[in-house]
């Protein structure tokens, strides 16, 4: 065993000096170095978001819920709309998302599409002067919040009334006891999804939801299920209240102007599953379960028979189903790593002055601002973004500045002392 120790010493010593100052600069130097992530250092910080069950697919819509237990009453060290949050997976790629509502003082929504099939996610925040990028067109398989014009997604009937679009609702009034309605075509990134929408009625007497198999398409359940729907069990007239109907009436009621949330669960030549939610409180008032030899590609919404009734419709999306759809768990806040972009020159003497340049510089100690190896004696100053510090004994070589985020570094600029 000594022997073999003692020959390979020899052929290390052996080694060409420039092969040696390469293992020593890959040994120490990357060990400092330090690059931000996701959408760069000008976010302060981050919080990993764990997935109970992983992502079968890629792109993949998962919902992510902020409360003020996870981020602070307010939530700290976030734009007051949300307008800083980032999502990034597991390949550093950013994921497209949607706030449905934002809260900073109570409880928020956000839609999250995970690229990469199986990744976590990481948020991050903490940058004042980011733009809004929420976008439910991006994030969805199919996606419509009424926000441009109608005839851009749907066909719309109207003999029976009228179809106005205000704001970012689509409100369907029926006049005349016939039919108003909406209709909308889709294609789905996979064969099994969710279609859901958000509507609440002013009036009810037969207000339909169907997910149908074409545009303009009825219910596709029939003979089975003649008919399904919200549907008042007296004569003809406007309600504020209705029932659950499905080939027949059910016990479960919904009310006037409280917003519903209608789903279904979807299977390419298989399930047909129905569920009406209370939109606020995430209830199940009601689910069905059926199956269709057919494929799903429409939303038909009706309001029919008499007049005085209406639905109004705030969004329609559709996205993607797996055998378990996953929950996730925001992790606690950690400071990003930091960032030098420059130094405000390029040598020094003991007991002079350096200016370091950067993001996410803020908590820094001096015994953690270093030229070449080497601690300065002091900070003068610290905002964030520019360290002043008072040169000590100094080495030449790269600066680095350690906070709680990481570690970063001038390399390739060094300093000379």
């Amino acid at each position: 065993m000594r022997k073999i120790y003692s020959a390979n010493l020899k052929r290390i010593k052996a080694l060409p000096k420039i092969v040696a100052v390469f293992l020593f600069i890959w040994m120490f130097g990357c060990a400092t170095d330090s690059f931000a992530q996701g959408p760069g250092a000008a976010w302060g910080f981050v919080r990993s978001i764990t997935l109970n069950t992983p992502t079968t697919l890629a792109n993949y819509q998962v919902k992510v819920t902020l409360t003020i237990a996870i981020m602070g009453n307010p939530y700290t060290n976030v734009n007051a709309t949300g307008s800083d949050l980032r999502f990034y997976d597991n390949t550093n790629t950013n994921c497209p998302y949607w706030i449905e509502s934002f809260n900073n003082a109570g409880t928020s929504i956000i839609w999250v599409k995970v690229v990469t099939a199986g990744s976590p996610l990481t948020m991050y925040y903490g940058n004042a002067a980011a733009p809004a990028v929420t976008s439910g067109t991006t994030t969805f398989d199919f996606f419509d919040d009424f926000t441009s014009a109608l005839g851009v997604n749907w066909s719309q009937t109207t003999s029976g009334g009228t179809v106005t679009q205000a704001g970012t609702n689509v409100t369907l009034s029926n006049t005349n006891a016939g039919t108003v309605g909406i209709s909308s075509a889709f294609a789905p990134a996979s064969t099994s999804f969710f279609l859901e929408t958000k509507h609440q009625e002013a009036k009810y007497f037969r207000n339909r939801f169907y997910a149908a198999t074409a545009l303009n398409g009825g219910n596709p359940l029939g003979p089975t299920i003649p008919d399904y729907g919200y549907f008042v069990n007296n004569i003809a007239g406007a309600y504020n209240n209705a029932n659950i109907y499905y080939n027949g009436f059910a016990a479960a009621a919904v009310t006037k102007n409280t917003d519903y949330l209608t789903r279904w669960q979807l299977t390419d030549g298989g399930a047909y599953n129905w569920s009406t939610l209370n939109y606020a409180t995430g209830a199940v008032i009601d689910t069905r379960a059926a199956s269709l030899a057919t494929n799903v590609r429409a939303i038909t919404i009706q309001v029919t028979e008499a007049a005085a009734t209406s639905t109004i419709v705030d969004w329609v999306r559709v996205r993607k189903s797996q055998a378990t759809d996953p929950t996730t768990t925001v992790g606690a806040q950690v400071v990003n790593a930091p960032a030098l972009t420059s130094l405000g020159s390029a040598s020094g003497c003991a007991g002079s002055s350096i200016t370091i340049n950067g993001t996410n510089l803020s908590g820094a100690t001096a015994a953690n601002v270093q030229v070449g190896g080497t601690p300065v004696s002091s900070i003068t100053s610290n905002s964030g973004t520019q360290i002043i510090a008072v040169l000590g004994s100094g080495t030449t070589g790269f600066v680095t500045v350690t906070t709680a985020g990481g570690t970063a570094s001038s390399s390739p600029t060094s300093f000379t002392v």
